[in-house]
């Protein structure tokens, strides 16, 4: 769906009259428009050159987690849309961790339910070094 689907998608709501709607209806009309876009979030899926092959090559000879600030619904519509989600040996959202990364009590969660150990095994792999490590 291209900007202007999406655009009259999330207004739609709010209709097209002159009056001024009530503090309620803008709130939940925000609500709607933050569920569109987070909707959105997923419909395109770009690879850095190799790396969905990587990622497959690596599946059952080491163990492949995510570990995202990313909301459940956008996360989740990735995982699906990429192929990503059934590679993985488990998934990690912020959102359901009740903390961000690069907070330790985040990792510290990881670690507690995969068992992981040894942190000298573990690699990282992330889009922006401020939030990944």
């Amino acid at each position: 769906m291209g900007h202007t689907g999406i655009a009259r998608l999330c207004f739609a709501p709010i209709g097209q009259s002159n009056e001024k709607p009530p503090l309620q209806a803008l709130a939940k009309w925000w609500e709607h428009v933050t569920e569109c876009y987070q909707t959105s979030l997923g419909d395109t899926i770009v690879f850095y050159d190799d790396s969905y092959e990587i990622v497959k090559s690596l599946r059952g000879k080491v163990k492949q987690y995510v570990v995202s600030n990313g909301t459940i619904t956008a996360q989740t519509k990735k995982l699906r849309v990429s192929g990503l989600g059934e590679l993985m040996d488990g998934i990690f959202l912020s959102e359901q961790l009740g903390v961000e990364k690069p907070d330790v009590h985040f990792f510290e969660q990881v670690f507690a339910q995969t068992g992981l150990t040894d942190k000298t095994q573990i690699m990282i792999v992330g889009d922006c070094m401020r939030f990944t490590i």
